[in-house]
């Protein structure tokens, strides 16, 4: 017998539902459709969490960085990037990584920050203000602001 439990998952904030057969038990992205494992019964407010995976095809760094991903949930990070452009003003990536180094320590990577704040671009919650400034390479950055709340409606 089948049986089907929608949740809300803690690390992207997205639909998920968990299907159990006799035999097994996964979780399913229904925006994507991807099948996800997720730590034994970590429940918390009808919310799940990621166990990090990588393919066994990946690189070794592949599986190292997975191991890293679940000490900050990637809704954290979002939040956090939201707010700080709503109450700092417009920065560059550069200077939001520096500062999320203060605020979460090493477990941000530039990468990781920057494809968190791709998506609150493609979520129309920030965008790109029209300005660059220098970075401390010398090359230019954009400026990324928190879009009006009067626009968002």
């Amino acid at each position: 017998m089948e049986s089907v439990e929608p949740a809300i998952c803690a690390t992207c904030g997205r639909s998920i539902v968990k299907i159990e057969t006799d035999q097994e038990s996964w979780w399913v992205h229904l925006s994507t459709g991807q099948r996800q494992s997720f730590e034994k019964e970590e429940h918390y407010a009808g919310t799940y969490r990621h166990v990090p995976e990588a393919r066994r095809t990946d690189p070794d760094t592949s599986h190292q960085a997975a191991e890293q991903v679940d000490r900050i949930r990637a809704a954290d990070l979002r939040d956090w990037i939201t707010h700080r452009l709503e109450n700092v003003g417009p920065e560059t990536d550069e200077e939001l990584y520096t500062a999320a180094m203060w605020e979460f320590g090493d477990i941000v990577t530039p990468s990781g920050l920057r494809t968190r704040r791709s998506e609150l671009v493609k979520e129309g919650l920030i965008e790109y203000q029209g300005h660059t400034r220098a970075l401390r390479s010398g090359r230019q950055g954009r400026l990324w602001q928190r879009v009006a709340k009067e626009t968002l409606f």
